[in-house]
């Protein structure tokens, strides 16, 4: 049976019109959850019933339009089909059968998932696809379960890509989770990329408030090799200036500085080694140098 991204439900009108619910877009969502949130401090049955419909009014305006008003969801809705779209569009069962109050079952739906979402990191994340034109278009045409299969088909696309680079420098990720640093950087021939942003000077380290990101699992100051952001200040403190990535061995007299062009933004970094060429790579910004041999 073919796998579905979300189930659907249709309901029926008082006057007999069909309406499908599906997940609400990211739109209404939040219009939905920010009134839902109004159940935790509903003083009876009566008030929590009356947040339901209102909230039932934010999704007829996904599914339904011509429902524009609570008097208009009353006319058209009973209580029981309430509570189906509550629960097919935003996830949450509110079951008529019990007999605990309605305003206590709304009390108890634990939306602490949905607060301490990161939403804006998420839709930036699928956002630089190029798809949309602004995130309110984007909150307009997905869901969050569409917004996560959209999340993670990407990252497993990506995945595939960095696994077949890897591949093509004899780097095998999926056993390389336990990878030795000293034993790829012994090879001399390999591609590292990595996202980073310094936020505070560092608190360890042979220099002073310079951080260290990657190194070899037995390197010394004077041997190996290593990967490290060298702005230097007072450890702990914040920084917020021009990220500069030092890639090499101190035992070799080799190292490559790359230094980024603007303060304060995210580093996308690669640097690769091919014998005795380095060539490094910060948000545009290109350098090369050439490494010594080890004694």
């Amino acid at each position: 049976m073919p796998t579905k991204i979300y189930d659907t439900q249709e309901i029926q009108l008082i006057d007999g019109t069909v309406v499908e619910i599906s997940p609400l877009k990211i739109k209404y969502l939040k219009q939905f959850m920010s009134r839902f949130e109004d159940m935790a401090s509903s003083s009876n049955d009566d008030e929590a019933v009356g947040i339901l419909v209102d909230c039932t009014r934010i999704c007829m305006k996904q599914f339904y339009p011509l429902i524009k008003t609570i008097e208009d969801v009353e006319d058209n809705i009973d209580l029981p089909t309430v509570y189906k779209v509550i629960e097919y569009a935003a996830g949450i069962k509110i079951n008529k059968k019990t007999e605990e109050a309605v305003k206590q079952q709304g009390k108890n739906v634990d939306d602490s998932g949905w607060e301490n979402l990161d939403l804006a990191k998420l839709e930036s994340e699928v956002f630089i696809l190029g798809i949309w034109k602004n995130f309110d278009e984007l909150e307009s045409s997905l869901s969050m379960p569409e917004l996560i299969a959209i999340l993670e088909l990407n990252r497993e696309l990506d995945y595939n890509e960095k696994k077949f680079m890897a591949a093509m420098q004899g780097v095998d990720l999926d056993e390389a989770s336990g990878i030795d640093w000293n034993t790829l950087g012994s090879t001399r021939n390999f591609t590292f990329m990595f996202g980073a942003k310094k936020i505070a000077y560092g608190t360890s380290g042979n220099n002073t408030g310079d951080s260290y990101l990657f190194q070899g699992a037995s390197n010394g100051y004077d041997s190996g090799w290593r990967i490290t952001e060298s702005n230097l200040g007072t450890p702990g403190t914040s920084f917020s200036g021009n990220q500069l990535y030092v890639f090499g061995s101190p035992s070799i007299s080799s190292r490559l500085i790359v230094t980024d062009t603007v303060a304060d933004r995210f580093a996308i970094c690669a640097f690769t080694q091919n014998g005795t060429s380095a060539f490094g790579f910060l948000n545009g910004v290109t350098a090369t140098a050439t490494f010594g041999v080890l004694s």
